[in-house]
């Protein structure tokens, strides 16, 4: 009789915890204990409508405690003011709807995420458009809302991108740079997909627009092809070079440390396979401090 009244208990605590994401890549996850450290950093679901407690002394660099107790202090986390709210500056990302090109076809942005069969449209380091894995998301976040830039071109191409997002702009005569989309101006050019063929189009058209949904991936060759513009995975920091030096060695740095430490060690200092290493969350966190978008 006693066994049969812990059992009850038991299932009715555990049917409390539960909980029912919205996400798709969140959906085979029914207790926040099932987060992975990239969960609570970037879906909005996760880290502030649903496991707040548990999120929230993970985002602040500790570790989740009992009963959602921080084990470090923090100062206040502005994603957490932009919920419902328009958000501009410091984020960086793509929206939702943004179509790639994947090893399947064309594919919308949102739909690609916790893919691990994915490969997008990039180009590699001689200048050739080629599918690239997707090592991770800075951000993939269907509730946040954020102000876009948008941009058309001659070609008839439009992309929306988040203004401290770097992107390819050009003089239309082959000299190129990478800054701040924000920074853009019209009569520049990006650089687009033409039937394979990476190609200059003048942009004829700049302007802004506040949507629901942001997405930033980071792939294997550093670019992405994004409504078949070309555009930089990185953020926040204008020199591309010092990002993906940054990135490329907290991601190698944390592959090779995995290979030693037991999984459950791994995961709490570095976050599951997939995560943006935390090395690299850090630099983009303090360059906020001396960046001024």
């Amino acid at each position: 009789m006693v066994l049969r009244l812990v059992i009850v208990v038991a299932a009715i605590a555990a049917s409390a915890l539960a909980v029912d994401f919205e996400e798709a890549a969140l959906s085979s996850k029914k207790a926040c204990e099932e987060l992975s450290s990239q969960d609570c950093f970037t879906y909005h679901e996760a880290f502030e409508d649903k496991c707040k407690d548990y999120c929230d002394p993970i985002r602040r660099g500790g570790t989740a405690a009992p009963g959602g107790a921080s084990t470090t202090p923090a100062p206040e986390d502005d994603q957490k003011k932009s919920k419902g709210k328009k958000k501009g500056g410091g984020g960086a990302c793509f929206h939702g709807d943004s179509s790639v090109v994947t090893n399947y076809g064309p594919m919308k942005m949102s739909d690609i995420v916790g893919r691990d069969d994915i490969q997008v449209l990039t180009r590699n380091a001689d200048q050739q458009l080629e599918l690239s894995t997707v090592y991770s998301w800075l951000h993939a976040d269907s509730k946040m809302v954020h102000d876009f830039v948008v941009f058309e071109t001659e070609s008839g191409h439009k992309l929306s991108i988040t203004g401290a997002h770097l992107i390819y702009e050009s003089d239309c005569r082959g000299n190129s740079q990478t800054i701040f989309a924000q920074k853009v101006q019209v009569g520049k050019c990006l650089f687009v997909n033409d039937n394979g063929e990476i190609k200059e189009s003048k942009i004829v058209e700049k302007s802004m627009e506040n949507k629901v949904g942001i997405y930033a991936p980071i792939t294997e060759n550093g670019n992405i092809v994004v409504n078949d513009v070309l555009a930089s995975c990185f953020t926040n920091y204008e020199n591309e070079a010092v990002l993906k030096i940054v990135y490329s060695f907290a991601h190698q740095t944390s592959r090779l440390i995995r290979n030693v430490l037991p999984t459950v060690v791994f995961e709490s200092l570095f976050g599951s396979d997939g995560d943006v290493p935390k090395a690299y969350i850090t630099f983009i966190d303090l360059s906020k401090s001396f960046v001024k978008y």
